[in-house]
């Protein structure tokens, strides 16, 4: 089966399911299920085939669902240590984008990838104080060209 992502949403938490149930109605395979359940989702085994209660399953979907990380106004978020970082050298590139905002730019403190932020000018004033801060000409559009 292809991986397309699991559709959590669609069990009923007042029905119960089988490990097939639980695959078709999530939308993965039968060993994804059983890995699940190896992980800590809770099951019927008294009798056969083993049931599913759709409420726990609801309640393993909540419990595994990773928490949003959300970035400091310093920060940029790292998409290969997979964490908000503050910038290398303390400093980050800015090209506006319109009236009300642009985007920054800056090195990962930890493995220099490059990372992206969009911010609104008041928030680039309070950066300013703190970090150097270069503000690089706005790209053309296709219609100046």
């Amino acid at each position: 089966m292809a991986r397309r992502g699991y559709r959590p949403g669609s069990v009923s938490i007042h029905r119960n399911y089988t490990v097939d149930e639980v695959s078709r109605a999530v939308g993965v395979s039968k060993i994804t299920v059983r890995r699940w359940i190896a992980d800590g989702l809770p099951v019927i085994k008294d009798q056969k085939p083993m049931l599913i209660l759709g409420s726990e399953l609801v309640a393993f979907f909540k419990r595994s669902k990773p928490k949003k990380q959300t970035c400091a106004t310093h920060e940029c978020f790292c998409f290969s240590c997979r964490c908000p970082r503050p910038p290398a050298f303390g400093a980050f590139e800015y090209r506006p984008m319109g009236k009300s905002g642009g985007n920054l730019q800056a090195l990962c403190e930890t493995c220099t990838t490059v990372m992206h932020k969009r911010v609104s000018h008041a928030a680039l004033e309070g950066l300013k104080a703190e970090f150097t801060v270069t503000i690089m000409q706005a790209d053309e559009h296709i219609g100046e060209s």
